[in-house]
This record gives structure tokens, sequence and C-alpha cells, in this order.
């Protein structure tokens, strides 16, 4: 008896040493009713997170606290409100979800029916903070074009329409911002910690927007945040190795250029260098020629005036000697 039960009660622990014709049903139920996913000493040891995924989770969890918050201020809110504001309020949530989904038409009915352009919502975002999340480029040039629109206005975590635009990877909706002339480094605001559009690119790992804004000015790297990242940096801790090889290789261009840059500035400088010192050994040669010249002209002058001297005497020595001989002849 006491073996039979010590091997019921290993099979029910290590899940065998039964008989043939037992069922193993009731163990499993056990094990389920009891939380054991398997017999004990065969379950596979559990993962211990890295420091970035308890980071990320952590953040997940502050997301989710403040977006409950959030909903329950806005419901609070929303209990005070008067049926009028209420009205109000429908209005412009279905304005902003409108630009979201890119129904231009419905958006401009509403603005033309009273609905103020830069509205927002619960979260401080306004519609064109929705369509450039979207992408919804034809919706973002009608909202463009209204009189009152702020393009640069903040929701409450402190990002712009680009900002949102490069955080969802919107290339189109950057592109068109660029050409329009705003600022591809605006910083954002405390909460979403004075991060520029770059950053937010690289921290959700879009390649394409950090080509373009790379394009538009490679100096974006060298930008930090409030915490004193850069965009490199984001991108390593968001695990983002694409996004973090399109940065470094933006790096080490631009240091080839720099340095390309500098070789062709050194080669400039020994070509004028060379070019003034042929002017100046030029110039000194041609001193040195034309004083050459002159003392060969007074060495020959010199020289005429001496053989002129020479003559007058030998012809003054045969006046001499011709007056001496009449001389001799006469006496």
């Amino acid at each position: 008896g006491i073996i039979n039960s010590v091997s019921q009660f290993s099979s029910r622990i290590f899940g065998g040493g039964g008989d043939e014709g037992s069922s193993t049903e009731p163990v499993k139920e056990e094990w389920r009713r009891s939380g054991i996913s398997a017999p004990l000493g065969t379950a596979p040891r559990r993962r211990l997170p890295s420091k970035e995924e308890e980071d990320a989770a952590r953040t997940r969890k502050q997301r989710q606290a403040a977006d409950e918050v959030a909903r329950r201020e806005a419901e609070a809110h929303e209990a005070h409100l008067s049926e009028e504001e209420k009205i109000t309020r429908k209005k412009v949530l279905a304005f902003i979800k409108a630009a979201s989904q890119g129904r231009t038409d419905e958006c401009l009915e509403m603005v033309e029916s009273g609905c103020s352009a830069n509205a927002t919502d619960d979260h401080g975002r306004t519609a064109i903070h929705a369509a450039s999340a979207g992408g919804h480029l034809e919706t973002i040039e009608a909202l463009l074009d209204l009189d009152d629109i702020d393009d640069e206005i903040l929701d409450k975590q402190g990002k712009a329409p680009m900002h949102t635009a490069c955080q969802h990877g919107r290339t189109e909706v950057l592109e068109f911002f660029v050409d329009l002339g705003m600022d591809v480094n605006m910083p954002a605001g405390k909460k979403a910690k004075c991060r520029t559009p770059l950053m937010f690119a690289a921290a959700n790992g879009h390649v394409d927007i950090i080509g373009a804004l790379l394009h538009a000015d490679v100096d974006l790297i060298d930008a930090k945040d409030s915490e004193g990242c850069t965009a490199l940096q984001i991108a390593s801790k968001a695990e983002q190795m694409e996004a973090a090889d399109a940065l470094e290789g933006a790096a080490e261009a631009r240091r080839l250029a720099s340095k390309r840059q500098q070789e062709e500035s050194m080669v400039r400088k020994k070509r004028t260098l060379q070019r003034t010192n042929t002017r100046m050994l030029l110039k000194t040669e041609s001193r040195f020629s034309l004083r050459s010249m002159l003392q060969a002209a007074q060495k020959q002058h010199q020289d005429q005036n001496q053989q002129g001297w020479d003559r007058l005497l030998r012809h003054a020595k045969e006046v001499n000697e011709e007056k001496k001989s009449r001389a001799s002849v006469l006496r």
C-alpha cells in the first residue's frame, strides 16, 4: 500500500510511473487547476527581461496610465458640461475623426458650420494633427488653406503636426511641410523631451523619414533632446537597428565629406602659394635680368670710352712724331 501511494504521488508530480492503462487526464486537469503547466523539474527557466525591455514595459505602463488619467479627466470634465457644450464637443471630436480618416469635404463642411479649425480633443490634438498621423495629404492641404489655421500648434504632449507625421512615418506629409518652409529642427515640448522630428523618426524606425530630413539638413544628427540624447542614441535604445545604421552612415558620410573639403581646401591653398611663389620668382628674375642688362650696358659704355681715349692717345702720339720728323728735316 505504501509503495502504491508513493508511485501515485510520484506520477502526479513527475508525470510517469503509473500503469499503462491509467489515464493522465485527471493529472493534467489538476495541473491546470493548480496553475502548473508542466511537471515539476521539466518546465523551462524563464528568461529575465533585459534593461531595454524593462524600460519599454515601464514606458508602456506609464503611457497607459496617462491615457487612463486623461480619459477620467475627460469624463469628469464632460460631466460638468452643459448640453450645448456637449454638442459642441461632439462636433469637435467628429471633425477630428473625419480629418484622421481623410474625409476632406466633411471637414470643410464642419468648418463652414462653425467648427474651429484649431479645436482640440482631450489630448490637445487638432484636425491637422489627426490628418498628419493618417497621412492624408489632401486633407492637410485643405486645412492649411483656411485663414485661422495654426500649422505649428502643439498638443498636450508638446508635438506639432510635423512631429506627428515623423512619428507615424508619413514621408509625403513631411516633404510637403518642408516645401512649405517649416523648421525641420523644430523642438517639441518638455513633455516630449524637446525632441526634434528626426528623433521621433529614429525612435520609431522610419528610415525614409530619416533620409528626407537629413537630405534637408545633415547637421540634424548633432541635435540633442532634454536628456542629452542624439537621434542615434534614441534609435539604439529603442532597438531600431535599421534607423541606427542609417544615422551612422549619414554621420560617416558627413565626416568623409568634411575631410574631402579640408583636403580640397589644402590643395587650393598649395596651388595659390605656388602661384604666388612663381610670380615672385618671375618678378625677381625680371629685376635680376634688368640689373644685369644695366651693368652690361655700363661696362660696354666704359669700354667704349676707354677705346676712344686710346685712339686719341695714339693719334696724339702720331701727330707728335710727325712734327718731330718735320723739324729734323728742316734742320
